[in-house]
């Protein structure tokens, strides 16, 4: 036999509850008539009938939980409130559970939003942490961190095995103003270049049997975390929400309110103002011994322009178990406003000292220097 069961319901002649209204089991009428006339549907008497038992389906529910309706911030100046849509009675963000359309690996249930500084309201022992879907993303107590002025590739997870493409949607609040704003937001001084900026993103994602992970290009403004401060935000605080679906009420101007299938995964983020970032990556987790590797080095400037900065990075091969020298060799490249001007911009390591990468570098805003 195949099918849905109840748990066993025991059913006992003459001790059944009695007085109980049909049509009011919980007893908030006060009136104490069981079924037609005091008896059962089909002639029972009072104490051989139940109207206790019950048996159907309702729909399950994945809700936000980033802060929402008041709920004050203690790291914040000056204690401002929030709107993010996450509660029920703030049109919160929700979406009916399928088996087909979800977020990363984990979906939870909520009968409403659970409002929370870090985002992780609805995260429990017996609720275990949904918000797994971006990568980077998954710990809320070491926020992600986006530099102004930069553009982000974000890896997201996803499955859609709907048969119709979904869509992914994303909102981030940039300018620390508590919520997530659908409009497109001018540009304000220090900046004096013309134009406005957005904080949602969207990617259609194609219908697949097995999960997908897909790249969402975060293009973050150098307006970004400006005004926090002034507004109230402590420095480098802000929010993000993330929402698959293929329900077409749903898009970039709807971070909040319902959807009729998919998952909502809200974090909290951090804004760095803009300026020069350094990268060093070899793109692995490990090097096998005679095996070679390349590393690059990136420097990215998002803010004012940088002029004859020194850029020293030594490369030890002291260890007996480092790098052989005569197999180390390295080039500078820059991209967009930007070069190395001076110093080595090329060298290899057969001299036996310590090599290292010396270049004196000029990079403006949107310059990229590349070493590898």
């Amino acid at each position: 036999m195949t099918g849905i069961f109840s748990t066993p319901i025991l059913l006992e002649r003459n001790n059944e509850p009695t007085g109980v209204d049909e049509t009011d089991p919980a007893g908030l009428s006060g009136n104490p008539a069981d079924g037609p006339d005091g008896r059962g549907n089909n002639g029972e008497t009072d104490a051989n009938s139940t109207l206790l038992v019950d048996f159907g389906f309702s729909p399950a529910f994945d809700w936000g939980d980033n802060p929402d309706d008041g709920s004050p911030d203690t790291r914040l100046i000056t204690n401002p409130t929030f709107n993010f849509g996450t509660q029920a009675a703030n049109s919160g963000a929700n979406h009916r559970i399928i088996p087909q359309l979800r977020l990363g690996a984990v979906i939870d249930e909520e009968s409403t939003g659970v409002s929370s500084l870090n985002s992780d309201g609805d995260d429990t022992a017996s609720t275990p942490d949904d918000e797994d879907a971006v990568k980077g993303f998954e710990d809320p107590l070491n926020p992600f961190t986006f530099v102004a002025g930069t553009t982000v590739d974000l890896e997201v997870t996803v499955l859609n095995s709907t048969g119709q493409p979904a869509t992914l949607y994303a909102w981030f609040d940039w300018n620390g103003n508590r919520q997530f704003d659908a409009a497109p937001i001018p540009y304000t001084a220090p900046f004096t270049f013309l134009g406005t900026y957005t904080e949602y993103y969207s990617l259609v994602v194609p219908s697949s049997p097995l999960p997908q992970t897909l790249t969402l290009p975060i293009a973050v403004p150098y307006q970004a975390d400006i005004n926090n401060g002034s507004t109230g935000f402590a420095p480098g605080f802000s929010y993000a929400r993330f929402r698959l679906t293929t329900d077409p009420a749903i898009s970039v101007t709807t971070p909040a309110g319902p959807a009729s299938n998919g998952e909502v995964e809200d974090y909290n983020i951090l804004i760095a103002p803009p300026g020069v970032a350094v990268t060093k990556t070899d793109g692995r987790n490990s090097i096998i011994v005679g095996e070679a590797t390349t590393y690059t080095i990136t420097i990215t400037n998002s803010g004012q322009p940088v002029q004859g900065a020194s850029f020293t990075d030594n490369i030890p091969i002291g260890d007996p178990d480092g790098y052989d020298p005569a197999s180390i060799s390295w080039t500078c490249v820059a991209t967009g406003p930007a070069s190395c001007i001076s110093g080595q911009l090329s060298g290899t390591g057969d001299s036996g000292t310590t090599p290292f990468i010396n270049s004196t570098i000029d990079i403006d805003r949107e310059g990229t220097m590349s070493t590898q």
